[in-house]
């Protein structure tokens, strides 16, 4: 038998299958890891199909398989074929987005030298005073002299391959019945204690008052024995004043009934409630039933930051046995996450868009919070909608999804209309709380009366006004960093990165310049490069700069900041949501991530300063996400108390903004006649294809090709033309935009593998580019 097998190399010269005999002595199925030798390494790979035969000769064998069950699924692979089909990214890329990244093995070379003596002197100041040096890139310019002397043999190579995650192995301690050693007696408090408490490590016993050498004497008398277990590792969040249960009212129960009632059916669900109607409530409702079925639940939410109170929200309800999934727990705890998964031992998964893949045996119910956030979009590398791989997983499974919001996607609200979701709506609010009182504040005219402050003289006065009363405030900024750009006063240099045709930001914490569409970054220098004047100014105004301006305003206040850059460790997004929930700051200022699904009882203010920002996002969803950050941030006010919100803005007659105190129909009659007249979701698929070139010339003449290969198949293709940022990493860009009612995504594939010169991507549009 024959596999065909994808190695895990990152290159386009290899992006293919290989083929290679399966050993007899092997059981491989598809969708297994394998070691595989390719060229003079050992590489690991992936069985993507068994075949037969093979139109190859002197083919070589697999060498080992490191699974027992295949870690990609016959689900999984249903995700790969979407992914493939819609995306041109290498096929490894493909799998390491539906793979977590804990099955990938890590590669290590290590250069050892036999004789210093035989060395030249630049090389041998790399080996210092070791003999043995493991290679990395910064290695590659002298790439030929060590081979050379590998080929003379006075280098040694030596390679190794580890695990990225591997189980955690502890010695548990247990009870031996059937010891006989006549002293046990002596020790009854310790051998009840352990027959109680079986499985414990020493280090456990030892904290409950036991000495050690009283454990190992009995070890030593087989009183108690070690057996190696696998501990599972699993995220743990902590208890922060459990949110009481509610009897569900009338409007709740209508929605709990008809889910519970169709489980077995795959609907998909638009549970559309206004902030504060007790969506929560109804899901968590629902989810216990489905667990009591013994089924699984996987319940996304949109950030890391809604985790936390989402898992006190759970334990609130007696729903302890949670499986978290996300980006901020460590290596460990995702690689067992991912085991209790295929294990079949997860009741309930938490966790962010990643989860999706999850390749889950046994689910019963799909749960999608807040199902507007444009977090569930992947806009790099690998394009997807976490909604669409959902559907699939849905489909397969034959399960409902239920997707949640205040303010639903335009094109979701449209399927609800038009029977493609099902529509289950709360208009009234779980409590007798009303909405908060929005006010609009033109920040023009504050300007023309002479207030220059980033605050408005009504927010001024209502900030005052909470901080006397002790109630809480949370401010929105939604820009990253301490300024937008530095730049010099005297010759007007602005720093820019040297692989992107855009300005650096400045992040005065780290005294660094930053690219926001690359990994370059550079120290901050008060002196400019060009003049070498000391004129050197921050332009425009970042998060950060915000929270410095909230501090010095308002000295008496307490002040916390959440965003990108504060919650990046290990539980910051809980120590952060925990801190302000106990009221130990009196202000939080924020980026978007703010805005969702967070629920503090003393916040009774909601400032959002320039709210037409995001209005200026070079995307057709630009109002649709105005209008949904706004809503969403004004719905964090008065939810127990009386609240109000401060709306600041340059631009408030936009309907995004002004439709922020009207209700959400109101706002999606209006947005969808402008998709219908403007061709875009939900009455059309939006794909672009970007050219990229380090010659400008010949992505143009590449982009120019292309639409003429493809004119005759679609409807409307417009372009080339040159994105919003139109050099990036090095590459001229041009971008071709097609609108069709279906896409053949098979044609364009085709067509873009004939020009290879040139970096061609192709994604549904969800993003600016």
């Amino acid at each position: 038998m024959i596999a065909k097998v994808l190695v895990d190399l990152r290159t386009k010269e290899v992006d293919m299958l290989f083929d290679y005999i399966i050993p007899k002595h092997l059981e491989i199925e598809k969708g297994m890891r394998v070691y595989v030798p390719f060229g003079h390494l050992m590489r690991l790979g992936f069985v993507i199909d068994i075949v037969t035969d093979s139109s190859y000769l002197n083919l070589k064998e697999i060498s080992e398989v490191l699974d027992i069950t295949p870690s990609i699924t016959e689900e999984s692979f249903l995700y790969l074929d979407y992914i493939n089909k819609t995306n041109n990214s290498l096929l490894i890329d493909n799998i390491r987005t539906i793979v977590p990244n804990e099955l990938f093995i890590d590669y290590k070379q290590i250069l050892t030298v036999k004789d210093k003596s035989l060395l030249e002197e630049s090389i041998a100041l790399l080996f210092g005073n070791s003999n043995e040096l493991i290679y990395t890139k910064n290695l590659r310019d002298n790439n030929s002299l060590i081979k050379k002397l590998i080929k003379e043999n006075i280098i040694e190579v030596k390679r190794e391959y580890s695990k990225r995650a591997k189980d955690k192995i502890i010695s548990a301690i247990y009870y031996n019945k059937d010891a006989n050693y006549p002293k046990a007696i002596n020790y009854k408090d310790l051998t009840d204690y352990v027959k109680e408490n079986e499985g414990l490590i020493k280090s456990d016993i030892v904290k409950a008052g036991f000495s050690i050498s009283a454990i190992n004497t009995l070890i030593k008398h087989e009183v108690l024995y070690i057996k190696e277990i696998n501990e599972v590792r699993n995220a743990s969040y902590k208890n922060k004043n459990l949110v009481d249960s509610h009897k569900l009212n009338k409007e709740q129960q209508l929605i709990y009934d008809e889910v519970t009632n169709n489980l077995d059916k795959n609907n998909i669900y638009l549970l559309s409630g206004i902030t504060g109607s007790g969506k929560t409530e109804v899901y968590i409702n629902i989810l216990k039933e489905v667990i009591r079925r013994n089924k699984t639940v996987l319940y996304l939410v949109p950030e890391i930051s809604l985790v936390a109170p989402t898992a006190n929200y759970l334990k609130s309800r007696d729903i302890c046995n949670v499986t978290y999934y996300h980006s901020n727990i460590t290596r460990g705890e995702r690689f067992d996450a991912w085991n209790q998964v295929l294990d079949g031992k997860a009741s309930l998964i938490v966790g962010t868009r990643s989860s999706v893949f999850l390749p889950i045996d046994n689910i019963g119910l799909i749960i999608v919070d807040e199902e507007h956030d444009s977090s569930y979009l992947q806009k790099s590398d690998v394009y997807y909608d976490a909604i669409d791989i959902l559907k699939i997983k849905a489909k397969y499974h034959s399960i409902p999804i239920l997707l949640a919001s205040a303010t639903p996607r335009v094109s979701s609200m449209y399927y609800a209309k038009n029977n493609e979701y099902k529509l289950l709506e709360l208009k009234n609010r779980a409590t007798s709380q009303s909405l908060p009182k929005i006010s609009f504040v033109d920040m023009k005219q504050e300007l023309r009366e002479g207030n220059v402050s980033i605050f408005s003289k009504e927010l001024n006065e209502k900030i005052k006004n909470r901080l006397n009363k002790n109630e809480q405030t949370i401010l929105l900024y939604n820009r990253k960093g301490y300024a937008n750009f530095v730049l010099c006063r005297n010759c007007g240099y602005t720093p820019k990165c040297p692989s992107c045709d855009v300005a650096l930001t400045y992040y005065k914490d780290e005294n660094l310049l930053k690219c926001s569409y690359c990994d370059h970054k550079q120290e901050f220098k008060k002196v400019c490069d060009t003049c070498k004047s000391t004129k050197i100014d921050q332009i425009g105004m970042g998060i950060d700069q915000v929270y410095d301006r909230v501090k010095k305003t308002y000295p008496e206040a307490r002040v916390l900041k959440m965003d990108q850059n504060s919650t990046k460790y290990k539980g910051s997004h809980e120590q952060i949501w925990s801190d302000f929930l106990e009221h130990k700051y009196d202000i939080l200022v924020g980026t978007k991530m703010i805005s969702k699904g967070l629920d503090f009882p003393k916040v009774t203010l909601v400032g959002i300063l320039m709210a037409d920002l995001e209005l200026k996002s070079p995307t057709y969803l630009a109002n649709e996400e105005t209008y949904n950050l706004l809503t969403q941030m004004v719905g964090r006010s008065g939810r127990h108390m009386s609240g109000e919100a401060v709306i600041q803005g340059y631009n408030l007659d936009h309907y995004a903004i002004s439709m922020v105190n009207k209700s959400y129909d109101e706002f999606y009659e209006r947005a969808i006649k402008d998709r219908l007249a403007l061709k875009y979701e939900p009455f059309y698929k939006v794909v672009q294809i970007i050219i990229a070139n380090e010659s400008y010339l010949n992505s143009y003449k590449d982009a120019i090709s292309i639409k003429k290969e493809l004119s005759d198949s679609f409807e409307v293709i417009l372009g080339p033309s040159e994105p919003y940022i139109k050099y990036v990493r090095g590459n001229y860009r041009f971008v071709l935009t097609i609108k069709a009612k279906k896409i053949d995504y098979e044609l364009i594939q085709e067509t873009i593998k004939k020009y290879n010169e040139s970096k061609i991507t192709f994604l549904n549009v969800v993003d600016a580019i």
